[in-house]
């Protein structure tokens, strides 16, 4: 089953500006909460990693590299995209321009390495997840997506230790992983309902993003673990390196901001609870 996932093709039409690069700042994402470091979005975690958050919600349109005809799993024109993602910061901002007094440690990007995971957390609510009530690199906000922190039908996709650099840059890859909480704990569902694209240089990536279909979700698990995730609702950035260190920031997206976006998917945003 797994060889058939790996093997999908994506349709890509060169020279049209489709929005999936792997910059969210290149592709026109909104800014979605703030430094990975910053009061109100920092959530715990000590890696030296800090990034800007950003996310977004389109409707895929015709030549997107994000098409596929994988069985069961299209990703087909019209479907509605929810996107989180970061820019990781040339300079790191002072921890007076983040809000806090002091860090217990220097925030910088010594811990970005080749063999970073990426861990895209979609929560179900605007108050899923939590910032950390202190300063990094003590931090103590929720991010356990197994342990709920999400919502119920909380998505989580992630690529595994060592992938990273193994994969284009620019290109669209699938997750090497994809779950859902139940309400009750965490059961694995399709890769095909995720993508992740990111930039990098060989060495180290610049920056990244992580998509999931909602209108391949809606069609095939549906209410089934109480809601899903929506554009306007919390998410959690992590990014860890192959030693474990990891640090979560929080993704904020504005339910007003959507329209700005100008993409046609608002009509998609409606809550789903009954």
């Amino acid at each position: 089953m797994r060889t058939a996932i790996a093997s999908v093709l994506f349709a890509c039409t060169a020279g049209v500006a489709l929005g999936q690069t792997g910059n969210p700042i290149a592709d026109g994402w909104l800014y979605a909460g703030g430094n990975s470091h910053e009061n109100g979005t920092y959530v715990q975690g000590a890696a030296r990693m800090n990034y800007g958050t950003y996310a977004t919600t389109f409707t895929l349109g015709a030549g997107s590299p994000l098409l596929s005809s994988t069985a069961g799993f299209q990703w087909n024109i019209g479907d509605t995209i929810l996107g989180i993602g970061g820019v990781f910061t040339v300079t790191a901002p002072t921890a007076a321009a983040n809000g806090w007094g002091s860090y217990s440690s220097t925030v910088d990007n010594a811990d970005r390495t080749g063999s970073m995971r990426i861990v895209a957390k979609f929560g179900t609510s605007p108050t899923s997840f939590g910032p950390s009530t202190v300063a990094p690199m003590a931090g103590n906000g929720a991010s356990s997506f197994s342990g709920g922190a999400g919502g119920a039908g909380s998505i989580l996709i992630n690529n595994t230790v060592g992938t990273l650099l193994g994969t284009p840059s620019g290109q669209v890859r699938l997750p090497d992983q994809a779950q859902i909480y139940t309400g009750s704990g965490v059961v694995n569902i399709d890769v095909n309902y995720g993508r992740l694209v990111y930039v990098h240089n060989g060495t180290v990536a610049s920056s990244f993003e992580a998509l999931i279909n909602l209108t391949l979700l809606q069609s095939n698990i549906g209410m089934a673990y109480g809601d899903l995730p929506q554009y306007g609702d919390r998410h959690d950035v992590a990014l860890q390196r192959s030693t474990n260190a990891s640090v979560d920031a929080l993704v904020l997206p504005s339910p007003g901001a959507a329209a700005a976006l100008g993409l046609g998917a608002v009509a998609g945003l409606r809550r789903r609870r009954r």
